[in-house]
């Protein structure tokens, strides 16, 4: 539940919302099937909260050594963040969360010249007040494994 009324009915108000039409010069080469963009979704006023679904997408995650990260959508993040920026949004109104150290290395490498937006962990993001949060949740892989390994725990 929403602390007051306000925070409830806020949302992004984008200062260029016509950023992504002038770049599609009327078409969507994103959609597919006569479905808008995937970014128009995303940068849509009355959308709140969304899941990106990427498993129609070549988005598996990956090892770099014992660490786990997910190149496909790093770069939908990097993608949807300069979405946001050329539509207006300012850096430091966006932050970037992921639970993964090597995600966190990767977003940070492809942001590298956006030097107002935090890329922080979970724990570490812990009473930032943002006011885009974008999070990346790494894991996507064939056999449904979203942690190392399995926690067992006995009595």
């Amino acid at each position: 539940m929403c602390g007051s009324s306000e925070v409830e009915s806020r949302s992004l108000k984008l200062p260029k919302p016509w950023y992504l039409r002038s770049i599609h010069n009327g078409k969507s080469p994103c959609g597919q099937g006569g479905q808008s963009c995937w970014l128009d979704r995303l940068l849509d006023e009355s959308c709140k909260a969304i899941f990106v679904d990427t498993d129609l997408l070549p988005a598996r995650d990956s090892k770099m050594g014992d660490l786990v990260q997910n190149e496909t959508e790093a770069s939908l993040v990097f993608q949807l963040t300069e979405a946001l920026l050329h539509s207006g949004i300012q850096e430091e109104q966006i932050g970037v969360i992921s639970l993964y150290r090597q995600q966190i290395k990767l977003l940070s490498h492809l942001l590298a010249k956006r030097k107002g937006i935090e890329i922080l962990t979970a724990d570490k993001s812990q009473g930032r007040d943002k006011e885009c949060v974008i999070i990346s949740l790494v894991r996507s892989n064939d056999a449904g494994q979203v942690s190392p390994a399995p926690f067992m725990y006995s009595s």
